[in-house]
């Protein structure tokens, strides 16, 4: 019972994943979510609870679902903390109404991770989320590409709520932006008029 508590709030609070707030979703992604509700699935499922935390696993063909998202990755990791009031209601009755998951402070997903929204898709070896700071982290040949273009580099650090993106050098691989072809300007294409003072 307790473990099916934390698993029903752990399943309502992932949506710390979402990297953007307030964008619409596309029906297709509508029709991959029921009731709004996000939806982690996996290979396998793990939940440790200790005394100042507690410890989520997913891992093998992991894939969140959610209303304007949807992420894969090999191996999902979730840490929370418990405040002295979650201790306390554990220690009493643990029901529905008082089990609570703790505050999110990290989420690891790492092997082949990509996400998806919108017309933006993040592709990374790892990703960490630090929904208490809205910071996201791509590492190991991060990519984010959307029709505006392709940013690459070491690692990209996102920046929620502030349309930031911070792209760091590392061995080997420097900051890269692709844009869009830039239109013909007209340059060298026809004969040079020459002005004379």
């Amino acid at each position: 019972m307790k473990t099916l508590n934390y698993f029903k709030s752990f399943i309502l609070l992932a949506t710390a994943i979402l990297i953007c707030k307030g964008q619409e979703a596309t029906p297709a992604q509508q029709t991959n979510t029921q009731n709004g509700n996000t939806e982690i699935t996996g290979d396998e499922f793990e939940m440790v609870s200790r005394e100042k935390e507690n410890y989520f696993l997913f891992t093998g063909n992991v894939e969140i679902r959610a209303t304007n998202m949807m992420a894969t990755c090999n191996r999902l990791e979730v840490y929370t903390s418990k405040t002295d009031q979650d201790k306390t209601n554990e220690n009493q009755n643990p029901t529905e109404e008082n089990a609570s998951l703790g505050k999110i402070e990290k989420i690891l997903a790492s092997g082949n991770v990509r996400l998806v929204q919108e017309e933006r898709v993040a592709t990374a070896g790892k990703a960490e989320i630090l929904p208490q700071t809205g910071k996201v982290v791509l590492m190991d040949s991060p990519k984010v590409t959307s029709k505006d273009g392709v940013l690459a580099g070491y690692r990209i650090t996102l920046l929620q709520g502030e349309q930031k993106a911070l792209i760091e050098k590392g061995p080997g691989q420097r900051p890269t932006l692709i844009l869009p072809k830039i239109p013909d300007l007209g340059i060298g294409g026809k004969e040079k008029t020459t002005l004379e003072p």
